[in-house]
């Protein structure tokens, strides 16, 4: 299970579009929570990938824990 701290999002468009960047790369039991910029996800990828994989929608990768 990782966190991600991600800046920019703000909204239910925004919740869809992280989700779809996660499930792309094999993210599984995705949770988004806008009010702290957090999302949950079980996933197996490196930081990199992650951060390539949410960049790509258009999202700013704050912190990885």
């Amino acid at each position: 299970m990782k966190k991600i701290y991600i800046s920019g999002m703000s909204c239910s468009h925004c919740v869809s579009k992280i989700n779809s960047a996660l499930e792309e790369i094999g993210g599984k039991n995705i949770h988004v929570d806008l009010d702290n910029k957090v999302v949950t996800v079980d996933i197996d990828k490196s930081n990199e990938d992650i951060i390539e994989a949410i960049e790509d929608y258009g999202f700013d990768v704050d912190n990885i824990e």
